[in-house]
């Protein structure tokens, strides 16, 4: 019994195998939970983006109706169709509107069958630039929402919010935290010069502005035929809703749910 402790304590480290036993154990649980933790971690940023794009749906509700109540917001007719684009980047705001009403046929190319006092929501389909000064009662109405949408996410640096409208009434909002986005190339160095009151096309959102890289702004998520889905199929979500295909983490409200037997019009993208 003596020789076999002292053996023992002769004994130093592990032999090879008993190694490469720990290492195989490793391996397995590093292969099961490391997967976990990342989908544990996607989760928790759909879900905060989701939270998020609800806050700013209820406070855009708010500011409308702040508006209603002078006869200053939008005219509750079903046909009434517009969508707002919200971009920061670096901590400042550019506000874009699209409208697609028609009356009779008739399209609206001035924001007159879409709002009230529309010379302070549309004029003449310019993009504006959030200053520092501007409250939510400034004159010009997209930049009053401009500041809800900031107020509502003080901490963002560099992000996307898309709020989409009919009759009046804002009936979705997409937040894409954490992305950055491009100009078309007609509308000059915006991002630097952030010049107010320019016309422009529609941005393309990217990883990063050192990329070449560009993603059709939302043209999935345009929801021009005046329904907010409840579910999407793949051609908006990568396996899961919230995670878009192109890496994107997107929160939305309502929410879009994911059904993969959609069928997916791969033409779209």
């Amino acid at each position: 019994m003596i020789r076999y402790l002292q053996k023992l304590k002769r004994k130093k480290g592990f032999t090879l195998v008993e190694m490469i036993v720990v290492m195989c154990i490793i391996g397995v649980l590093a292969a099961i939970i490391v997967p976990m933790i990342g989908h544990y971690v996607t989760d928790a940023k759909i879900a905060s983006a989701n939270s998020s794009a609800s806050d700013i749906k209820k406070n855009i509700t708010y500011f409308l109706m702040e508006l209603d109540m002078e006869m200053k917001g939008m005219k509750r007719i079903e046909n009434s169709i517009a969508q707002f684009m919200f971009m920061c980047k670096d901590g400042k705001w550019i506000v874009k509107a699209e409208c697609k009403t028609k009356v009779k046929g008739k399209a609206d190319t001035d924001g007159s069958l879409t709002f009230y006092d529309h010379k302070n929501w549309w004029n003449d389909n310019k993009a504006f630039v959030l200053e520092e000064t501007t409250s939510r009662k400034d004159d010009n109405h997209l930049l009053g929402m401009a500041r809800v949408v900031c107020d509502t996410l003080q901490d963002l640096r560099t992000g996307f919010v898309m709020a989409f409208f009919k009759g009046g009434v804002c009936r979705g909002v997409v937040y894409i935290p954490n992305c950055d986005f491009l100009w078309p190339s007609n509308y000059g160095n915006v991002p630097n010069t952030l010049t107010r009151g320019r016309s422009q096309e529609r941005p393309r959102l990217v990883k990063s502005s050192n990329t070449d890289k560009q993603y059709n702004c939302l043209k999935e998520f345009s929801p021009w035929a005046g329904v907010w889905p409840e579910v999407a199929s793949g051609g908006i979500w990568d396996g899961q809703a919230g995670l878009d295909r192109d890496g994107f983490v997107c929160g939305t409200c309502p929410v879009i749910g994911y059904d993969s037997t959609l069928p997916y019009d791969k033409s779209k993208k």
